[in-house]
C-alpha cells in the first residue's frame, strides 16, 4: 500500500517545471480565459445592493442564535458556472482542486456586500479571512463522500466557515449535514475533539439532532466554526460534487493566524500572485490527508513553499 501510494505522487523529475508554470500569471490566465488572474472585478462582483432589511436581520439572527444560516440564490448562476468550469480545467490539467484560488472571483465572492453585512455582523468589523481555503471534490462514484464528522475549529476565537456549492449538493450527490449545538447538550459539542467514543444514548441524540442542507449554485450556507458538519455519501453516480470552503475570524483574533496568514479583509487588496501559491501549498500540506487525490500533490506543495521562501 506505500509503494502503491508513493507511485501516486507528482514524480520529482517534474517538480521544477510544475512551479516555473505556476509562478507564471500568463499561464494560469491561459488555462481558464473565462476567470480573472490580478485583474479587473467581473461584472458579476462590481459592488451591488446588500441584504435587503428584514433579509439581514432575518439571517443575521439565525447565525447569531442558530449559529448556522443557509442563503439561497445569492450568487448569479453566469458566476458559478464561470468558477464550475475553472475547476474542471485546473483538474484536467492535472492540478488540485484547490488551485482555482489563483483566480480572483475565488477571493472576490465572499467581498460582495451581503456576504460582508453577514460575515461583519457575526464577526464585527475588520474581520479576516483565515489561511484556510479549499476547493472541495467528491467524485462521481456512488458512496463518494466529503470530509467525515469534524468541526473546523474548535479554539475560543469567533470563527465562521462559509461553504458554496458550485454544482448541486442535493440528498442523492451528496451534501452538507450538520448538528446545531442548541439542538445537543453543550458537553456534546465541546466534547468532540477530546472525546475517543460515545455512548449509545449520546449517538441518538447527535444522530436525531442531523440537519441535511440541500443547496445549488448561487446558494451560500454559513456557520460557526465548532460546529460538527460533515459530506454525506452520494446515494448515486454522477457528476463531480464540488464547491468552496472559507473562514473568517475577527480582527481581534488576528494574532492566532500571523504566523501562518496574509491577512486579507474584507475592503483591502487581493492576496498577490505569489502569496496565493503560498496559501494552496499550505492548504495541501495541511489537508492533504482528508483527500487521497490531493496526497499526490503534497510533495510538490512543499517544493512550492520551499522556492517561495519558507
Amino acid at each position: 500500500m506505500q509503494a502503491l501510494f508513493e507511485s501516486m505522487r507528482v514524480p520529482d523529475a517534474e517538480l521544477d517545471a510544475r512551479i516555473e508554470r505556476a509562478l507564471d500569471p500568463e499561464y494560469w490566465q491561459a488555462l481558464v480565459p473565462g476567470l480573472v488572474v490580478c485583474g479587473a472585478p467581473a461584472p458579476e462582483l462590481t459592488p451591488g445592493p446588500p441584504l435587503a432589511e428584514a433579509a439581514h436581520r432575518a439571517a443575521a439572527a439565525h447565525l447569531q442564535g442558530d449559529r448556522y444560516v443557509r442563503l439561497s440564490q445569492l450568487l448569479p448562476l453566469s458566476l458559478t458556472a464561470r468558477m464550475h468550469a475553472g475547476v474542471n480545467a485546473v483538474l484536467a490539467a492535472d492540478w488540485p482542486a484547490v488551485f482555482t484560488w489563483m483566480y480572483d472571483e475565488f477571493w472576490r465572492v465572499p467581498r460582495i456586500p451581503p456576504l460582508v453585512q453577514l460575515v461583519s455582523g457575526m464577526l464585527g468589523e475588520g474581520y479576516l479571512q483565515t489561511p484556510y481555503v479549499w476547493t472541495n471534490l467528491v467524485s462521481e462514484q456512488r458512496g463518494a463522500d466529503g470530509w467525515p464528522p469534524h468541526v473546523d475549529n474548535p479554539g475560543p476565537d469567533a470563527r465562521v466557515t462559509m461553504w458554496i456549492p458550485l454544482s448541486e449538493a442535493t440528498l442523492e450527490t451528496g451534501c452538507i449535514s450538520l448538528i446545531p449545538p442548541n439542538a445537543i447538550p453543550k458537553e456534546l459539542q465541546d466534547a468532540w475533539h477530546d472525546r475517543e467514543s460515545f455512548n449509545v444514548v449520546e449517538m441518538k441524540r447527535l444522530l436525531q439532532a442531523t440537519i441535511a442542507f440541500e443547496s445549488h449554485p448561487g446558494d451560500v450556507l454559513a456557520w460557526d466554526a465548532r460546529i460538527i458538519h460533515w459530506g454525506a455519501p452520494r446515494q448515486s453516480s454522477g457528476a463531480p460534487r464540488v464547491s468552496l470552503s472559507m473562514e473568517f475570524i475577527t480582527a481581534a483574533g488576528e494574532s492566532t493566524i500571523t504566523s501562518k496568514s496574509i491577512p486579507v479583509t474584507s475592503d483591502g487588496p487581493l492576496p498577490s500572485h505569489e502569496d496565493r501559491l503560498r496559501l494552496i501549498a499550505r492548504g495541501i500540506v495541511d489537508f492533504n490527508r482528508r483527500e487521497l487525490r490531493t496526497s499526490r500533490y503534497e510533495g510538490l506543495a512543499r517544493r512550492m513553499l520551499q522556492r517561495l521562501g519558507e
